[in-house]
Parts: C-alpha cells; structure tokens; sequence
C-alpha cells in the first residue's frame, strides 16, 4: 500500500520528467563525484555510503521531502570527513574537531584543503536543484538497476583499494598492545635517572616515515650517524608503531598510550596514567617544549600543562627574533632556526631538563624548493625516489638530519640521551609515493652519551 501511495504521488509530481537511467547516472556521478581525488589516492571503502545515496535517491525520487534532502547533506559531510579521516590518520570525530583550525594554515598552500568542502557544497547544490526540478519517469522500474550499478561500483572500488597497496585510516587499533620508540628504546628509563644537571633530548620528526628500500632509508638518515656521533654516543635504532596523526604520536611518546589528547580528563576514554614530563616534575626534572607554530593548534597550550610540561615555546614566542621563514601550509621558523636558538637555549641552561621539540618544516604538503637537492637528483631517472615531492621532502629530512648530528656534536652542548623518532608516514596525495613507505611503522633512533672510558 505504501509503494501504490508513493507512486500515486510521483502521478501528481509536477517535476519534469527524464529517463530513469539519465536520472541514475546523475545521481550517481553528482554523490560521488567529489570523492574520486580520493580514489586516485587509494582511499577507505565507501560501499555503505553508495548504497546510503542509492537509497536516498531512490525515495527522493519519488518525493522530494525536505527530511531526505536534509539527510542527503548530512551523508555527503559524513562521507567527506571518514574518507578524510582515512587518508590523513585521523579519527571522524578528530578530524571534524580539528576543521576549526582550517584558518590557520596558509591561504596559498592551504587551500587544498578547502577544496573538498567546496566540491560538497557545489555536488550538494546540484543535486538539491536536480532533485527539485526533475524526476525520473518510472521510480519503481528505477530500484533494480540503480542497486545493480551501485553493486559494481562498490566491487570496483573493493579492487582499487586492494590495489591502492597501502593501509589507511589509523595503523592499528587501539586495543593493540602498545609500543613507542621511548619504550623500546629505554629512552624513558633512563630520562628519569638523569644526573645532576644533566640534560636529554626528544626529537618527534614531522612526517618522517619508514621507506621501504633499506637504500633510501639508509641515505636519509646517514647525517646521523657521522664518525663524531658514533664517538660521543652509543647509537641504537629500531621503528615503533604508530596510529593515527602527529598528536597521537606525542601521546605516544609522552604518555605510553593510544589515547588521544582529547582523551586527557574524558570520561569513558582510554586510561592514561601520569605521563613522562609528569613523572620527571616529580623527580625535579623540567621539560621543555618547542615547536614552530601557534601554541592554539590542536589546543598544546591547554593540554601540554596537564601532561606535566613546564615550560612551553611556541611560534608566539619566536616571532619577534628574526628567525627564518619556511613556506608550507603551517608558515613558521624553519627546523633548523629553532634548533639553533630555541632548543640549544634550552639544553644550554642550567637544572636538569628534557628538551621536547616537535619540527615542522617537513609537514606535508612540502613546498618543493631548489634549496634541497642532495642526496637524490629529483626529476631524474637517477633518482631511487621517483615522485618529486616525495623526494624533495626526502632531501629536506637528509638537510636536517646534517644539521641536528652537527648540533648534537658541539663541544659546548652535553646531552645524555637522545631519542629521534618520526611521528606517523607522510601522508602524500599520490598512491606511488605512499606506496614508498611501510605503512604502519616509523622509524627512531637512539642516542646515550659515552663515558671518558668508553671513548678513550
């Protein structure tokens, strides 16, 4: 009774009429079409979201009720910020959170980012529009082929994420047991023993990921471990885990957990016990954080005091010093700038301290410049890393990695342990430049001063 209802209904639709598969096509390509950038990614499933619109279609068809339309737009922003939160390691509800920092990023390279946003609105207009203005000429003849070509997307888009060859969305849940590099390391161990006045360093590396080829790996990092470090230091490396985006990674290291920092002082949310910086104030021990950009992005000036972060410098603090500027989506001081001043400041002064700083520089996506063209010929055949941003990026790690083991080697700095640890694998927009990369792991390097024994 209630399909004779609906289809005596679509009798008296004074919308113009259009062949059932005009209507289908158009259906399909307009809720669909601001996701193919994604595919050409390798992006998560999105079957259930292609039967949702089907479904959606199918009863606007018969009427346009301002409910289903209203449903329509709510799927279409769902649908953006899951296939979103995939590709970029965020959860839903974190990547939804962080859309409020869209205004911070850089209106030139920034951008990008908004574009989505803009292809929904525009695909959402369309079909609105459509909806209102025309129907199809038989909706019940509509149901059977409109469910069949659906099906064939969905095992279509089944066979390009097999392909896509790359694990999206968060690495591992978080019921996995936990890992982090200052564990395995025992970098946290040994921070807490630290001896008077003695200092130590922790270096979480924007989008320094795990590279397939042992070659490439071995290039980048080279810097690290010069003749003068292996002197000073016993060097240890390993790779770690990780899930989800760059706070994630600093929960990670900071806190031994999974947790989020949006998870700090929920209710129902992962436990965290007290957190390294924590556990350090109570053996008088500071930490000191430094990183490039505003203290508001993902709200570390609220959150880095509640871990036990004593004293925390920010781009607010930096601005007025004539540092360097590097472009990219967040503009702040370049890595090496900060190194430079803020952090050697910091490991200079006196008390015993752990010194925390989070880079930026690397943050993707990377304007490509000429000023990084060692060690790999970018735009070359000679060139192991054959996606040019990627391999860019790759030159910049290589660039810093030369000036950090530099620092770490002054006479005038003496650092007892050292932990370098990349946050999560860059996230590049092309499937053969992610497809460079182990997917669920990152790399980390470990420092521990010698004694005067050990190095003569």
């Amino acid at each position: 009774m209630a399909a004779g209802k609906a289809l005596n209904e679509a009798s008296t639709d004074t919308r113009r009429p259009v062949s059932n598969l005009a209507y289908i096509l158009a259906c399909i390509l307009i809720c669909n079409l601001p996701f193919i950038g994604f595919y050409i990614i390798g992006s998560a499933p999105r079957l259930r979201f292609i039967l949702a619109y089907t479904v959606l279609a199918i009863l606007i068809s018969v009427r346009p009720r301002f409910l289903y339309l209203l449903a329509f737009w709510a799927l279409l922003v769902y649908d953006l910020l899951t296939t979103a939160a995939g590709v970029f390691y965020f959860s839903v509800e974190e990547i939804a959170a962080a859309t409020k920092f869209l205004p911070m990023l850089s209106p030139s390279e920034g951008f990008a980012f908004y574009l989505p946003f803009v292809a929904i609105l525009v695909c959402g207009t369309l079909a609105t529009i459509g909806a209102l203005r025309f129907r199809p000429v038989s909706p019940a003849r509509m149901i059977l082929p409109f469910f069949a070509i659906t099906l064939a997307l969905g095992a279509a888009e089944h066979l390009n994420v097999a392909l896509s060859g790359y694990h999206l969305g968060k690495a591992m849940g978080q019921d996995k047991p936990f890992e982090s590099a200052a564990l395995a390391s025992g970098f946290e161990t040994r921070v807490q023993a630290l001896p008077e006045g003695g200092k130590a360093l922790l270096v979480i590396v924007e989008s320094y990921g795990l590279y397939l080829d042992p070659a490439i790996r071995a290039q980048i990092a080279a810097p690290l471990h010069a003749a003068a470090l292996q002197k000073r230091y016993e060097i240890r490396e390993g790779t770690t885990p990780f899930l989800g985006h760059t706070t994630d990674a600093e929960m990670r290291e900071l806190c031994s957990t999974w947790a989020g920092y949006r998870d700090i002082g929920a209710p129902d949310s992962l436990p965290i016990g007290p957190c390294l910086p924590q556990r350090l104030a109570d053996k008088e021990i500071e930490t000191v954080a430094i990183h490039g950009f505003w203290s508001a992005m993902f709200n570390r000036a609220d959150w880095f005091p509640k871990i036990g972060i004593g004293r925390s410098i920010f781009y607010e603090q930096m601005k007025g010093q004539g540092l360097e500027e590097c472009r990219g989506v967040f503009i702040g001081p370049c890595d090496p700038a900060v190194l430079d001043t803020s952090v050697v400041a910091a490991l200079k002064s006196g008390g015993r301290k752990l010194v925390y700083f989070l880079t930026l520089t690397s943050h993707l996506p990377f304007v490509a410049t000429d000023r990084y063209d060692t060690p790999f010929p970018c735009g070359t055949d000679a060139s192991p890393i054959t996606d040019f941003q990627a391999c860019k990026q790759a030159n910049y790690l290589h660039s810093f990695f030369i000036h950090l083991a530099g620092t770490l080697a002054r006479e005038d700095l003496q650092i007892d342990h050292i932990l370098l640890v990349g946050d999560h694998v860059p996230p590049f927009l092309k499937r053969d430049a992610r497809a460079l990369f182990d997917p669920g792991t990152v790399p980390w390097l470990a420092y521990d001063r010698r004694t005067a024994s050990d190095m003569n």
